[in-house]
């Protein structure tokens, strides 16, 4: 992030900076532009599909929003106690099948 523009600082009267500067907006690099993270996100799971995506109707917010759910869901599931798997009793297969 200590590369990305910024716009000016906030600097008190004895030249002390008070608030750095903002990340500009749309984000970038030594003035280049720098896509979001949601679009950098999208790409990194489509691949070379993100453009058939972005075509269909896809945003890739959405992406990033599916990924956290799917986070969520996941961190859920592993904080369940797991199942005794109940009274399966299992029987050997003969040899002969």
């Amino acid at each position: 992030m200590e590369s990305w523009d910024r716009e000016d600082d906030e600097i008190d009267e004895n030249g002390k900076v008070i608030r750095r500067g903002e990340l500009k907006e749309p984000n970038r690099k030594n003035g280049v532009l720098v896509e979001n993270y949601n679009i950098q996100l999208a790409r990194a799971i489509f691949g070379d599909r993100y453009e058939a995506f972005r075509a269909a109707g896809g945003r890739a917010v959405d992406v990033t929003l599916i990924w956290q759910k799917m986070g969520r869901e996941l961190a859920e599931r592993q904080s369940r106690p797991q199942s005794d798997r109940g009274d399966q009793i299992v029987e050997a297969v003969s040899d002969t099948d």
